[in-house]
């Protein structure tokens, strides 16, 4: 048999030069030979020279685009293969991308809702996503760079201010004032040898056609002295930016009034001094039509190959559908060189962004090329503390089988079998929050900012901006007896609430004055398409929260058919915040609620269930009731921010999942479930590795609910055809999910 350690050097490389650049990383994998020819990739003889990897934001999906210029001039002897366009990146890909920038193998994107930042290294398979301290503005510019550590530059406020993140400290820097310069939204910055450069122009100036180069230099943190351009700059000229290789700026100039473009590059570039050269000057009227101007939005992009003397520029080209009189617009490259040779590449129709308004695509100014850089290196005391922060948030899978936790079963109990799920979900964000309702799951990201609904027997997921920047807010999912499905939004101390309708994608608020008090930190239970909170009667004539904290615990629905809570329901025992009591919801097979109660003065604890349970009627029946002192103890508590339960009313079993919050003198949680039957039978199971937060629990039950079948800004999916995230669907069995 041939092993792979027998095959020639010539055959990897060979093999390795058809491999794209952008599947590296599991090539890496496949053994120590090709993970250390695949380092030296790019000087693989079989790797054509005039063969450019960049990568792409078009229509807010992350591309790899490979432009082979073979034969593009006559004198090549080939025919000119057109560019070949893939979607890349699982990880990043979960998110629709506005801003993407390319520094040296790293790339930084900026969502398009401007609330997440992800650096990433293909060639690595790493990425880091960044917190921002508060929400990105649409026109804020991002740039990433380096000295010894690599940081990332933010410009914001009309570019009047900015700061940087370190990426080895994780932290952002001081704000910072930008003085006497304009740089306008649709430059972006370039990278070069660590550094960025942008074009500005000097506020005030006497010449106001005068335009600069401006580098930022990542090392002293700073921006530079002014350097010249070679050319003049109007509002209605374009002048932008790009790299050759990693020595040399390239910049593109067209004049509108003449139809002139010139394309120059530098022969000299430092932080404080340039030189140019003109490359090639191209009359582009004669080749396209009078009035063609390089679009203004986000400034366009192109790359050249300075050997050819060509250059690849990337516009919207618009047309009139003759049968609907409407414009359509077509993302297209032109290939112009210095003898005005042209070839136009559509490289498909674009999507409206808004009625009338379109993005031209955006191409990373420089060719990629593998980086070695691990982004995410940290001391091991950091990584194991960062761990367990990221196992705080995660979205797991629980199989619990009570099978043969009884003595008469005859069969010896399985341990409960975790699994983190949803790639969807946990390469991307970190989740605060689960709330679970009839087959989908509602998770509420850490920063309290974004919502996104999972289906994760379809794979599908909508992601809802909030409308809140402050504040905890309390959420809950349900459905109407039409079986549109609704998201509510409320604050414990205020007098109104929200509701998100899936249908219209919107937002609308109510007002109301309750007669009654919310705890933040309780969770709803999702019951036949309505939710059940626990809530406090407000007495008439007292305002202070000491005398609500006397009144006893109630139940109210909201019920989203109606879109109103209901009355106060009784609970089958008496509880209240004083007295430290503890009480905890469950659902029973989405047919009933289950109400665990321990007294804070014994070790009796009590579950209930409802015979009839309606927005305004319940009534209950008592389940189990045990003394867990014999086996726990004489203070062993289960509270009710830290616990969750869940029952096997056949074999009148109760799982309640608990959290002890010191680990060998740390404020850290160790998860444990405990089995408890009505003959007082327990058993213990350490349910995992230490985290910093408390579990939630939620059954589940598979559902077809198509949640991205809406109009609007969701229709967009329904434009272009994403491959499906998940793998495989779920039996249709009962599992837990814990966060």
């Amino acid at each position: 048999m041939t092993m792979m350690s027998d095959l020639s050097k010539d055959l990897v490389e060979e093999i390795l030069s058809k491999a794209p650049i952008t599947s590296l990383g599991a090539v890496r994998s496949t053994s120590k030979q090709w993970n250390a020819s695949s380092k030296d990739r790019l000087l693989c003889k079989a790797e054509p020279r005039e063969q450019y990897l960049r990568f792409m934001v078009m229509d807010h999906r992350f591309l790899s685009m490979t432009f082979n210029l073979h034969g593009i001039l006559k004198g090549d002897g080939e025919v000119f293969v057109r560019p070949s366009i893939k979607e890349v990146g699982d990880i990043v890909n979960q998110i629709d991308i506005s801003k993407v920038f390319h520094c040296d193998g790293l790339v930084s994107c900026v969502a398009n809702d401007n609330s997440s930042l992800v650096v990433w290294n293909p060639y690595l398979g790493q990425t880091k996503w960044i917190e921002a301290r508060e929400p990105h503005d649409e026109s804020d510019m991002f740039a990433l760079g380096y000295d010894k550590n690599h940081k990332i530059l933010r410009l914001y406020d009309e570019y009047y201010n900015y700061k940087f993140y370190n990426l080895k400290t994780e932290s952002w820097g001081e704000e910072d004032y930008l003085p006497g310069w304009d740089i306008d939204s649709y430059n972006r910055g370039v990278a070069l040898n660590g550094n960025t450069y942008f074009l500005t122009q000097e506020q005030r100036a006497k010449d106001k056609y005068r335009v600069y180069l401006l580098c930022f230099d990542f090392t002293t943190e700073t921006f530079g002295e002014f350097l010249a351009m070679p050319f003049k700059y109007h509002r209605k000229y374009i002048g932008t930016l790009s790299c050759v290789g990693k020595e040399k700026l390239a910049a593109l100039y067209q004049r509108w009034d003449t139809g002139e473009m010139a394309i120059w590059v530098t022969t000299k570039i430092e932080s404080n001094e340039v030189l140019w050269r003109n490359l090639f000057k191209v009359d582009m009227e004669p080749l396209i039509r009078f009035g063609f101007q390089y679009c203004r939005d986000e400034a366009g992009s192109f790359f050249i190959d300075e050997e050819k003397k060509l250059a690849v520029v990337f516009n919207l080209d618009r047309k009139s559908d003759k049968r609907t009189k409407k414009k359509r617009c077509y993302h297209t490259a032109y290939i112009v060189g210095e003898k005005g040779y042209l070839r136009k590449v559509v490289l498909g129709e674009a999507v409206e962004v808004r009625e009338g308004v379109y993005r031209s695509a955006l191409v990373c100014s420089s060719s990629y090329v593998p980086s070695l850089e691990k982004i995410n290196q940290i001391e091991e005391e950091e990584e194991e503390d960062k761990k367990r922060k990221r196992k705080s948030k995660r979205l797991c899978s629980m199989k619990f089988n009570l099978h043969g936790i009884l003595n008469e079963d005859g069969l010896e109990f399985v341990v409960p079998s975790i699994k983190e799920v949803g790639i969807l979900l946990n390469n991307r964000v970190e989740i605060s929050k689960v709330f679970y309702c009839a087959g989908l799951l509602l998770c509420v990201t850490k920063d309290e900012l974004r919502l996104v609904v999972w289906n994760p027997y379809l794979g599908q997921t909508r992601w809802i901006n909030t409308k809140t920047t402050t504040g905890v807010p309390i959420y809950a999912l349900g459905c109407d007896n039409n079986k549109n499905h609704k998201i509510l939004s409320f604050f414990y101390d205020r007098s109104s609430y929200e509701i998100y309708d899936f249908k219209s994608d919107s937002w609308r608020a109510f007002n109301v004055m309750p007669n009654w008090y919310m705890d933040w930190y309780r969770q709803g239970t999702s019951l036949d398409g309505n939710t059940y909170f626990w809530t406090r009667e407000r007495k008439k004539g007292y305002d202070s929260d000491e005398d609500e904290d006397t009144s006893p615990y109630f139940l109210i629905c909201f019920d989203f058919t109606a879109e109103r809570f209901g009355k106060l329901l009784d609970l089958p025992f008496t509880l209240d915040f004083v007295s430290e009591d503890n009480g905890i919801l469950y659902c029973v097979k989405e047919e009933k609620l289950a109400a665990l109660y321990q007294q804070f003065d014994t070790t009796m604890i009590e579950i209930w269930i409802t015979t009839k349970i309606e927005p305004n009627a319940v009534s209950w029946t008592p389940f189990l009731k045990v003394d867990i002192e014999p086996l726990l103890g004489h203070y062993f508590q289960f509270n009710e921010d830290d616990c969750c339960f869940f029952i096997d009313e056949e074999k009148k079993l109760a799982v309640v999942i608990h959290a002890d919050g010191f680990v060998e003198g740390k404020i850290i949680c160790r998860t444990t479930s405990f089995i408890i039957g009505e003959n007082g039978y327990l058993k213990k199971v350490n349910l995992g590795e230490e985290t910093y937060d408390y579990p939630l629990v939620c059954s589940y039950v598979p559902s077809s609910v198509q949640i991205n079948q809406i109009a609007g800004s969701e229709g967009r999916g329904n434009k272009r055809k994403r491959k499906s995230k998940g793998k495989g669907r779920p039996a249709g069995r009962d599992l837990t999910n814990k966060v």
